[in-house]
């Protein structure tokens, strides 16, 4: 029952915009109206939902995500962040005070992990990572944050490329190509205070 009214809750401007819009006949150019919600996120005291609105540039073309939150009643709405660079997987600090996010933005080549107060403010970047974050989880004492990363092989192309090499079903994958070499995935731990990372599996 959490569960649909959370979806209810999220959807409520589509179901205001379909109400208060006159019917007429699709035009090629309405894909560019089109909004996605994802990747709902309540606050641990239950009464704000972050979560993402992606929504597409036509003048750019390109898409761009945001993060905003909605009280649970559905009244209040907040847009965290507004900058041209995608912000993702929001998280809440265990205490409720920080939502975490993943982002590039200010030039990084990296998905990195950015901090804000959710009471308002800039973010402040978190990590410094070298190689690619897959996903990553806050322990329950707000200390530590765990990081999925897959390391990034060596994608140095040779003068003389050398023949694909196909031996699974799954051979292609949209934005990377071809699947040739498995990229190795590991465990680390962030310190949030001192920054510090460590391994955990290598």
């Amino acid at each position: 029952m959490r569960r649909i009214f959370l979806m209810l809750v999220l959807n409520i401007p589509f179901l205001i915009f379909a109400q208060s819009t006159a019917k007429r006949k699709l035009k090629p150019s309405d894909i560019y109206r089109l909004q996605t919600l994802g990747d709902p996120q309540v606050s641990p005291e239950g009464n704000w939902i972050a979560y993402t609105l992606t929504s597409i540039d036509s003048a750019l073309n390109k898409r761009n995500t945001d993060i905003w939150m909605i009280s649970w009643d559905g009244k209040q709405s907040v847009q965290l962040t507004s900058s041209t660079d995608a912000e993702t997987q929001p998280r809440w600090s265990p205490d409720g005070k920080y939502l975490s996010f993943v982002s590039t933005r200010q030039g990084a080549t990296n998905n990195q992990i950015w901090l804000m107060n959710r009471l308002g403010g800039e973010g402040k970047q978190l990590t410094n990572i070298k190689d690619n974050l897959e996903a990553y989880s806050w322990s329950p004492d707000g200390k530590k944050i765990l990081l999925t990363i897959q390391t990034l092989l060596d994608t140095a192309k040779p003068k003389t490329p050398k023949p694909l090499v196909i031996n699974r079903y799954a051979f292609k994958r949209d934005i990377e190509g071809y699947i040739t070499q498995r990229q190795p995935i590991h465990l680390y731990l962030l310190d949030v205070e001192t920054k510090k990372v460590d391994t955990l599996t290598s």
